[in-house]
């Protein structure tokens, strides 16, 4: 029997289902480590990531945002540490279920939005997929970004936050259950920004998505939309845990002013929380990371973030990380 005589292979069978919600993906990491001749660039992140749920990657420049989010995608292969997809070794199966928006998506300007999906659906889709399913398709995914305003308008007419939807859109064509996204909000005025945030918060608890993405220093009323922080800065982590209650010092804020650094209620907390890192690894955290007593002490207690409700991972160092307290301390 020829293997070649079988039809084409079907790249994902996820992709032939109508989009609505998707198989879920709890994705676990463990003291994961990235180093570069003998330069470490990461280390020790643990954490936990299920269902419906929206987890930001923040920190400074500099801090490891995108290397652990590569890492995570296993676009980066790590140096130490290990990852889980539903408590299991990734394969390249698993691999498949997931996707990711790069922060620069090339597209074609000279193409309408819907050109450009059409394109993307018959190159992602399985072959049997064709007229009115791909029609239907490439609609709910229209509608779910919120972009059937510029759909007949060719992408160089579009603006910055139709054009990062319009790549948010192209892969979830594929439908995956596992999405990454680089700064998605960079370069974005604060109220599209907002947009897109609240796009995935919703793509996540509706569609039943594990989305992850990095951003760097959001306005206030961003942070309360996503489910989980990872706060991280020169490599190293300083907070997993909630965000926090909009007009409350709940969850990341009682952790920061547990430690004595309380917030203003004036203040961006994003502000806040990235001037108390620079500040603090600047001096002697930075030195404590190098020998000093941080990476080999006891992590500090959360206090009210630990019972904040973070997700638990089911590995010991996953646990205390995700008590709050992180690898430096402040």
């Amino acid at each position: 029997k020829n293997p070649a005589r079988r039809g084409p292979v079907q790249c994902c069978n996820m992709a032939a289902t109508p989009v609505g919600r998707a198989a879920g993906v709890a994705l676990e990491w463990d003291n994961l480590g990235f180093e570069v001749k003998d330069k470490v660039i990461v280390s020790g992140i643990s954490g936990r990531a299920v269902p419906g749920t929206l987890t930001l990657l923040m920190g400074p420049s500099g801090a490891g945002k995108t290397t652990l989010l590569n890492l995570l995608s296993r676009r980066t292969a790590a140096t130490s540490g290990e990852i889980l997809f539903n408590g299991k070794k990734p394969t390249y199966q698993l691999q498949r279920v997931q996707g990711f928006v790069e922060q620069e998506v090339a597209q074609f300007e000279t193409l309408t939005v819907r050109e450009i999906l059409e394109t993307t659906a018959r190159l992602k889709l399985p072959e049997h997929v064709m007229g009115k399913a791909l029609r239907d398709r490439i609609d709910e995914v229209i509608s779910a970004l919120d972009i059937s305003k510029c759909e007949h308008t060719r992408v160089s007419g579009c603006s910055g936050g139709e054009k990062r939807r319009l790549a948010v859109a192209a892969e979830l064509l594929g439908e995956p259950s596992l999405l990454f996204l680089d700064e998605p909000t960079t370069g974005l005025d604060s109220n599209a920004a907002m947009t897109i945030i609240r796009i995935l918060r919703r793509l996540a608890r509706e569609q039943n998505r594990t989305i992850i993405c990095t951003i760097h220093q959001p306005r206030a009323s961003i942070l309360p939309l996503a489910d989980q922080l990872v706060l991280l800065a020169s490599g190293r982590q300083v907070y997993t845990g909630p965000t926090f209650t909009p007009g409350h010092s709940d969850g990341l804020l009682a952790y920061f002013e547990g430690i004595g650094f309380p917030c203003s209620k004036v203040e961006n907390p994003a502000d806040h929380i990235v001037d108390v890192i620079n500040l603090r690894t600047d001096g002697d955290a930075a030195a404590g990371a190098d020998g000093g007593g941080s990476a080999g002490s006891p992590k500090k207690e959360a206090g009210p973030a630990a019972e904040a409700g973070v997700v638990a991972s089911s590995s010991s160092s996953a646990k205390e990380t995700a008590d709050g307290a992180g690898d430096i301390e402040l």
